[in-house]
């Protein structure tokens, strides 16, 4: 799990410094060394996630945290783009792997 993370920050800590925003990545030091669900979804989810949070921040930062409690991880995106109402402040996208296991057709490993 943690060289399919590395992949997913690497990617985007490049975007938000070409942007000019801060990209802070928070992970525990204690993560699975398998996860059972679609990786092929569970990577485009998070993709499309990282993706807006950086499109629609223009200053400020968006942050990528990972939480663990066996058997959940959780995935959070936190932005500081203004919401709809033009009010500062953080949006918060969590998925699951539990949700992601029950949108997956076949469980796949996501590798380490």
């Amino acid at each position: 799990m943690s060289e399919f993370l590395d992949q997913l920050v690497g990617m985007f800590r490049l975007q938000a410094a070409a942007k000019g925003i801060d990209f802070v990545f928070k992970r525990p030091n204690v993560l699975p060394y398998v996860v059972f669900a679609d990786e092929k979804r569970l990577r485009q989810i998070l993709i499309n996630l990282l993706s807006n949070a950086i499109k629609f921040t223009q200053a400020g930062g968006v942050q990528f945290v990972v939480h663990y409690r066996s058997p959940v991880a959780e995935f959070e995106v936190i932005d500081t783009a203004r919401d709809s109402g033009n009010r500062p402040g953080a949006h918060l996208c969590a998925v699951r792997t539990r949700r992601i296991g029950r949108l997956a057709a076949a469980n796949e490993p996501v590798s380490a």
